[in-house]
């Protein structure tokens, strides 16, 4: 099964995503709430992340509603989450996993998984008194 890596792929269901995470490449997986509105700055960031990347990385879009069992298997973060993930001898092996991300924290995760930068921390914005 062939690929267009230069953009997100969609995962229908539990059975399309371990099909896409059969592929050899690093993956970032973004599960976001299908019924909920669409977060397009999040969304753009996936599209520029995979046109950028290219080859180097597997880029997935991951409603919930549809991929209940990878989304539990990870720890179910907050929405929108991303899950870093890498391929190892015994299958995939998660790098990062983190919730309620914007669009740098996308890019933060992909430089964490392919140049090796260190681990992104999520970062909690203090509230003014």
């Amino acid at each position: 099964m062939s690929f267009d890596k230069t953009k997100p792929m969609i995962a229908n269901d539990d059975k399309s995503l371990k099909n896409i995470l059969g592929q050899k490449e690093p993956a970032l997986i973004c599960f976001y709430d299908g019924d909920e509105k669409t977060d397009k700055p999040l969304m753009d960031a996936l599209k520029q992340v995979a046109k950028k990347s290219g080859d180097e990385l597997l880029v997935i879009q991951a409603n919930i509603s549809n991929t209940p069992d990878f989304y539990a298997k990870y720890e179910q973060p907050e929405l929108p989450a991303v899950v870093t993930l890498t391929k190892g001898f015994f299958g995939r092996k998660v790098k990062s996993i983190a919730g309620s991300v914007r669009p740098k924290d996308v890019r933060n995760h992909v430089e964490f998984l392919l140049n090796d930068t260190p681990l992104p921390e999520d970062q909690v914005q203090e509230e003014d008194d």
